[in-house]
């Protein structure tokens, strides 16, 4: 389950957010807000979702279950792309990213736990850094199915 390491441009993006925690989880209204509008949105740059991740800087530091963050439901988006007059848009910064291929739910939190566990406290070579983290949801993401796919990019700054 080693990631690839790549150098990314920076990703614009659009959709909703929200404050949540894991211990009072919001992505479920999130997504359920953002799933029926999202047709709407006029000329994304492609067909994937990206979940993306906010984190105050001290977020993992000594972990803390009710601890808010934010979270948002997007598309990628070119200079066309028009949002809904109620959506946002972002700037995912660009920079080194750790990616990782998930397969299984998005409830199985294996590769979650190999990369916060294992893969980051080992690897010798990268250290978190403080940017978004996301998701990007593709064609072979179905969710809640086992066979899901999805990349996870995990920003990374060399030690």
């Amino acid at each position: 389950m080693e990631p690839q390491v790549v150098m990314l441009e920076p990703i614009r993006i659009g959709g909703y957010s929200t404050q949540t925690s894991y211990l009072v989880n919001t992505l479920a209204q999130l997504w359920g807000r953002f799933m029926p509008q999202r047709k709407q949105i006029q000329l994304p740059a492609d067909d994937n979702l990206y979940s993306v991740a906010v984190y105050p800087e001290d977020f993992f530091e000594g972990m803390q279950p009710g601890k808010l963050f934010e979270r948002r439901a997007a598309v990628c988006m070119n200079e066309a792309t028009v949002l809904l007059p109620d959506m946002e848009e972002w700037i995912i910064p660009g920079g080194l990213y750790a990616v990782f291929r998930h397969v299984g739910a998005h409830t199985d939190m294996r590769t979650i736990d190999y990369i916060f566990r294992e893969w980051l406290p080992q690897n010798g070579f990268y250290a978190l850094d403080a940017r978004p983290h996301f998701e990007i949801l593709g064609a072979k993401y179905k969710q809640g199915d086992p066979a899901s796919e999805e990349d996870i990019y995990i920003p990374v700054r060399k030690k």
